[in-house]
């Protein structure tokens, strides 16, 4: 997580259902899962979610409704409070037009 204030730590642990040894292949098509745990560096009042997808260039993929990133805690809400630990879950559309090869 960057934020455009200052950098925060690594997740915790970052987990693609499914994928038992990175990096995997992403399926067209379907819903890949993303399972991210972190340490809040800071109070935390909202947050939004920002996922790119690396082809030939960097392409921002557009997230819709998940980017409320606040929406999709499993363990907590917003606010977060500084050093809490959390976890946030992403249900990412793979789109068709993505090479078969793309992986994580």
């Amino acid at each position: 997580f960057t934020g455009s204030l200052n950098s925060a730590p690594l997740p915790i642990n970052a987990h693609i259902e499914g994928c038992v040894d990175p990096p995997c292949i992403l399926p067209q098509g379907t819903y890949v899962v993303v399972n991210v745990i972190f340490r809040a560096p800071r109070r935390i009042q909202s947050m939004t979610t920002v996922a790119t997808a690396h082809m030939l260039y960097p392409i921002p993929y557009f997230l819709g409704e998940a980017a409320q990133t606040c929406n999709y805690l499993t363990n907590s809400y917003c606010p977060l409070l500084e050093g809490e630990v959390v976890q946030y879950t992403l249900h990412m559309f793979i789109e068709t037009f993505f090479p078969a090869v793309s992986n994580i």
